[in-house]
Parts: structure tokens; sequence; C-alpha cells
């Protein structure tokens, strides 16, 4: 009998982790309530701005989580079978992704190689031009 799968303790693995974060958030907020905003204003605005960056972060944390859950769902009823050629299909994505960059890089170098001789060219053409 085969063993099956589950992603589910991965996702709840970095919904703990998320939860530990927002724990770190509200020991800020104490922080940020003991620092008197008025004699200590940059430090209040410095432990604010952490606070937000962090709710930013969490929030977007949680919204992947939340992709990866669906996403996991939607998998579930895949074989290995499929699973598998979904891997190869992604990777060789990758891979022709990957290739279409170093083409890229090919192109521009070279379109400066071209570049160049124009100039070289030209200043062959008319030495006195700089």
């Amino acid at each position: 009998m085969a063993k099956k799968r589950t992603r589910k303790p991965v996702v709840d693995d970095v919904g703990g982790a998320i939860d530990r974060l927002a724990e770190v958030g509200q020991l800020l907020r104490r922080r940020l309530d003991a620092i008197d905003p008025i004699e200590h204003a940059a430090r209040w605005a410095g432990v604010n701005d952490q606070i937000r960056a962090l709710d930013e972060r969490i929030h977007g944390l949680r919204e992947e989580q939340q992709r990866i859950a669906l996403a996991g769902a939607e998998l579930i009823p895949l074989g290995n079978a499929e699973l598998d050629g979904l891997r190869r299909a992604v990777a060789e994505l990758a891979e022709l992704v990957r290739a279409a960059g170093r083409v890229a890089l090919v192109v521009e170098a070279a379109a400066r190689v071209a570049d160049a001789t124009g100039v070289a060219i030209a200043r062959m053409r008319d030495p006195t031009s700089s």
C-alpha cells in the first residue's frame, strides 16, 4: 500500500511561523506603548515603522499561505506520475526561460559590438570626428 503524501503539515508549519511573527508584532506594539512619542519621537517613529513593515509582511505571507493551501488541495488528487510530469514540464519551462535570458544577453552584446563597430568605421572615414 503506497503512503499517501499530504501537504497540509507544511501549510500548518508555515501558518505557525506566521503566527509567531504576529506575536513578535504584539511585542513590538507593547514596546511602542512604553515609548513616549513626544520625548522620543524618532525612536517611536522607528518602532512604529517596524510594526507597519512587519504587518505588511505578515499580510503578504498569509496570502501566499492561502495560495499554497489552495494549490496543494488542487494537486492532492493527482498521482505520482502526473505530479512527476508536471515537475518535468516546469523544469523544461524554467530551462527555456534561462536560455531565453542567455539569448537576450547575446543579442545585447551583439548590439554593443555593432555600435562600437559603427563608431570605429565612422572614425576611420572621418579621422577629425571625436
